[in-house]
C-alpha cells in the first residue's frame, strides 16, 4: 500500500468500505471488507452501510495484493487489528477477541445438520450458550470433520448474525508419549529374566549350565545275548514279553527259530 493511500484512507471497517466504493480504480491496494464477510456480503455490496449499534467482527483485506493480507476489524467502531495475517481465520479470530471477549471458552458443538433438522439444532445450541449471545452477533464453535476444514463461515451461527468458527474437538488430546520399555518382573527362581542371577552384573561370569538328563542308551549286543539265552531255555516258544522299544530285535529271534539252529 502506498504512502499516499495510507494518509488519505480512513480507519475502521465501515469507513474503509465506503471509501473503497468511491475509488475509480478498485485495484489500488486499498483496504476493504473481504468479500462474503459482514459488510460486504454477496448481493449487498452496494447497500447503505453505517456503523452497527454493537461491536461486530469482520475482516479487511488489501485489494490487489497477492498473497492476500487480512486484518481483523469491527463494524461498530474504528478498531482494526494491529497486525496483518496471511490466514483469514486468524484475522477473524483477532476480530472476535475485540468484539466478543471470552468467545474461545464457549462450548464446541456439532456442525449444523441439513435444513430439516436445523431448527432443532439451533434451539439446542442457543440453550447451551449464554443468554443473548447470538443476538449480539457471537460465534458458534463447531467441531469440524477434518483439519483441512478450518474456514470461518459468516452468518452461520443461530440467528444468522454471527460466525461459525472451527473448534478443537473435545475428545482430541495431545499424543501420548511412547511407552517406556520396562524390565519384566523377576521370576520366583534365583535367576533373572535373562537367565542371570538377580544380584549379578552384566560383566559377572555366567553360572555353570545345569547338567542335562541323558537317555539310557540300549546295548543291542547285550540284548541279543539275553534273547538268545531265553530262546534256548524255552525251545519252540515265542520270547515274550518284550518291551515295545525292543521289538525291533525280535526279528533276530524269529530268524533263529526258523533256521532251527542250535547255539
Amino acid at each position: 500500500m502506498s504512502h499516499h493511500h495510507a494518509v488519505n484512507e480512513p480507519r475502521g471497517a465501515v469507513a474503509r468500505q465506503l471509501h473503497y466504493r468511491t475509488l475509480a480504480d478498485k485495484q489500488t491496494g486499498a483496504w476493504a471488507i473481504y468479500i462474503t464477510h459482514p459488510g460486504n456480503q454477496l448481493g449487498r455490496a452496494h447497500e447503505p452501510l453505517e456503523l452497527a449499534d454493537t461491536h461486530l467482527p469482520t475482516v479487511l483485506f488489501q485489494v490487489g495484493r497477492h498473497p492476500h493480507r487480512f486484518r481483523g476489524a469491527c463494524l461498530g467502531c474504528d478498531w482494526e487489528s494491529d497486525r496483518d495475517d496471511t490466514n483469514v481465520l486468524q484475522a477473524v479470530e483477532a476480530a472476535h477477541d475485540h468484539t466478543h471477549t471470552g468467545w474461545r471458552t464457549m462450548p464446541a458443538v456439532h456442525p449444523q445438520p441439513p435444513a430439516g433438522r436445523a431448527s432443532t439444532w439451533a434451539k439446542q445450541v442457543t440453550a447451551a450458550y449464554p443468554d443473548g449471545w447470538f443476538a449480539r452477533g457471537g460465534p458458534v464453535l463447531t467441531i469440524r470433520p477434518g483439519p483441512a476444514d478450518r474456514r470461518p463461515l459468516p452468518g452461520r451461527a443461530p440467528g444468522g448474525r454471527g460466525y461459525d468458527l472451527p473448534a478443537r474437538p473435545p475428545h482430541e488430546h495431545p499424543p501420548r508419549p511412547p511407552p517406556q520399555h520396562r524390565r519384566p518382573p523377576p521370576s520366583h527362581s534365583s535367576e533373572g529374566w535373562n537367565g542371570m542371577p538377580e544380584s549379578s552384573s552384566p560383566d559377572a561370569p555366567r553360572p555353570a549350565p545345569r547338567p542335562r538328563r541323558s537317555r539310557a542308551r540300549i546295548n543291542h549286543g547285550q540284548l541279543m545275548r539275553d534273547l538268545d539265552a531265553i530262546a534256548a531255555a524255552h525251545p519252540g516258544r515265542t520270547v515274550a514279553p518284550v518291551p515295545a522299544r525292543h521289538r525291533a530285535a525280535l526279528g533276530h529271534v524269529e530268524r533263529w527259530q526258523r533256521s532251527g539252529s542250535s547255539r
